[in-house]
């Protein structure tokens, strides 16, 4: 592997290039056509309401985490977002690996404050606590008036979307993504939508017969890019054709671009909205505390204009518009990074960065507790994800014999997940990995600026 610049240098770097994007013009409109709007509409990106937030809401009221925006949300005709912790009083996690989130179903008093109408189930934290932490929380949004997608008891119901009505137009929103825990009975089909295209592809065509406008929440992706990768900007256009006036991203914990594409509209990454702020955030990326809301303007005919309405997480763990320079620099890094969703050679140098990172820390996981079976079996489970499985396919057909070998072995991960392969022996894994990840390295040019973190 080449040469990389030191973590706490390039902290210093990131932090330098985003400053400065208070001197790049902003963008906070985009014109998509003419006319009148009969309805506006509010997306906001993931929503955690589990630790520091419920307490804060406990103790002060709901009104102190998003008291700041309620013009904001109160403003709009829907307010929609991604529900990113169950609102659940299980306590058993779904497995042993990884992070869990929680909230209680007491903090949906902060949703029903917000005036949330529909919020995407479908994300990575959605099994955290199994079926029954998922079809609580869905429940208890029932119980309060706000509609779901993206997550249900079988998958035909993950797979419906939720209908909206505003002002005589009718609004679908449908809710998938590409990573997720199973459920620990393999034998359930509860769960989330995943990131299919065929079946999204059918399902915005099903969507585009029962309603005005469908949007499409896309839960994808990797954490602290600033830039979508290459193949994920391909298939949001794709979803984009296929009838979907507004597709909405989320996951990365960060903003990224925006962009019309005919008459649709499709936010790359709409960053945290209301989340506590972790040591992980923290150090993951200067901008986790700082996403922004899209206000979409729109007529039975489609999407007239959008309004882009940078926020910030606050201390307190309020939610609060930006001003000033801060908004500036925010405005500023939004147009910088929508100009770079043009950039195919970028947008593929950096997915080729991150599936070689994602590889190499894939296959550490899996070889760290070669001879504990049951770890082993649950990391095969998790490797079942697509998001894991873009990873093995992009080894698969990489040039590299290592890269290959590599995904052979992830690949042969995924059969044990069903009992349709051995794992792999300790032998093989204590000496054969380490020289095929060494082989990998020499072979694969990492990028000097990984990950595209700034704009």
């Amino acid at each position: 592997m080449q040469h990389l610049m030191p973590w706490r240098l390039r902290r210093i770097r990131d932090r330098m290039a985003l400053w400065s994007m208070r001197f790049v013009p902003g963008i906070d409109t985009l014109r998509v056509a003419d006319g009148e709007p009969a309805a506006s509409l509010l997306a906001v990106g993931d929503i955690a309401l589990g630790d520091k937030v419920e307490a804060v809401a406990n103790e002060h009221g709901p009104e102190r985490i998003l008291g700041p925006v309620r013009q904001m949300l109160e403003q709009s005709d829907l307010r929609v977002g991604n529900l990113e912790s169950v609102l659940t009083s299980e306590d058993r996690p779904n497995g042993s690996l990884g992070t869990f989130l929680k909230a209680s179903p007491q903090a949906v008093q902060v949703l029903a404050y917000g005036r949330f109408d529909a919020l995407t189930v479908a994300n990575n934290h959605c099994m955290d606590f199994g079926v029954s932490g998922l079809l609580e929380s869905m429940s208890v949004l029932d119980n309060h008036g706000i509609q779901h997608c993206g997550g249900g008891a079988s998958h035909a119901a993950a797979r419906r979307p939720a209908l909206l009505q505003t002002k005589g137009v009718e609004v679908a929103m449908l809710g998938y993504c590409d990573d997720y825990r199973p459920p620990r009975d393999p034998e359930l089909q509860a769960g989330p939508a995943p990131a299919c295209d065929d079946a999204i592809v059918e399902d915005i065509r099903d969507a585009r017969g029962r309603a005005d406008i469908v949007i499409v929440q896309m839960h994808w992706g990797y954490e602290f890019g600033l830039y979508p990768l290459l193949t994920h900007r391909v298939r949001a256009r794709k979803f984009a054709e296929a009838g979907a006036a507004l597709v909405l991203c989320h996951h990365a914990h960060v903003p990224m671009g925006i962009e019309v594409w005919g008459r649709s509209v499709i936010a790359h990454g709409l960053g945290n909205f209301i989340f506590p702020m972790s040591e992980y955030l923290r150090t993951g990326h200067p901008w986790t505390d700082r996403s922004f809301a899209v206000k979409v303007f729109f007529a039975k005919k489609g999407i007239l204009r959008v309004e882009i309405l940078p926020v910030q997480i606050r201390p307190d763990q309020s939610v609060a518009p930006l001003h000033g320079s801060e908004r500036r620099q925010m405005v500023g890094a939004i147009r910088r990074l929508s100009s770079g969703l043009l950039d195919d050679k970028r947008l593929q140098s950096v997915e080729d960065d991150r599936m070689a990172r994602q590889a190499l820390k894939y296959v550490e996981a899996l070889t760290r507790r070669g001879h504990d079976p049951a770890y082993l079996q649950e990391m095969a489970q998790l490797f079942c994800a697509p998001s894991k499985r873009e990873v093995v396919a992009w080894l698969l057909r990489h040039r590299s014999r290592a890269a290959v070998e590599l995904g052979s072995l992830l690949q042969m991960s995924m059969g044990a997940a069903g009992g349709l392969a051995p794992r792999p022996s300790p032998e093989w894994q204590e000496g054969g990995v380490r020289q095929l990840v060494r082989q990998f390295t020499c072979d694969v040019p990492f990028g000097a600026d990984p990950l595209g973190r700034t704009p």
